[in-house]
């Protein structure tokens, strides 16, 4: 279980709904698809509306975002969250972060955008090793060709017709 008020997984609720553009396409509400904002939700379950609306594979993809998001949620401060040990995708990974940026208040976005940029130094992809060039060959002795006089009267072309001198047809 999350140590999350319900208010607070409420507003992640709502924030991964909107991430998704589910008050916009899906919701029956009018004011949530006007404003493309979670406006209603269930006072038991304290869900947004809209996930009535998901089937169930739509649903499933909401409560993975949903489960990472708070997951980073938990974990940005002591800057010590797993990259590449988790079992969601980058994809996924990703969203959750733009996500907890927008929930964050203006007193920790100065630290969480600095988290946000080690956190992309440390997963860059690093250069690949250099590819060890072999030593260059030993210089060639250069070769003297002695050129032959050609006597352009004595070459003859070919045509189809005869055999032409090749001074009268250049």
């Amino acid at each position: 279980m999350s140590h999350f008020s319900p208010e607070d997984r409420l507003t992640i609720a709502r924030r991964v709904a909107e991430m998704l553009a589910l008050p916009h396409m899906i919701c029956r509400r009018r004011r949530c698809r006007r404003n493309g904002r979670c406006w209603y939700h269930f006072a038991a379950s304290k869900e947004p509306c809209c996930l009535n609306n998901l089937n169930a594979s739509q649903y499933a993809i909401f409560e993975e975002l949903r489960a990472d998001t708070e997951h980073v949620a938990s974990r940005w401060r002591l800057l010590t969250l797993p990259h590449g040990t988790s079992s969601v995708t980058k994809e996924v990974r990703e969203l959750s972060i733009d996500i907890l940026y927008r929930l964050l208040g203006k007193a920790n976005r100065g630290r969480f955008t600095e988290w946000r940029r080690k956190r992309a130094l440390e997963m860059a992809p690093r250069p690949a090793k250099p590819v060890p060039v072999p030593a260059p060959l030993p210089a060639l002795a250069p070769v003297s060709v002695a050129r032959q006089a050609v006597d352009w009267s004595e070459l003859e072309f070919e045509t189809a017709e005869t055999t032409v001198p090749l001074i009268r047809v250049l």
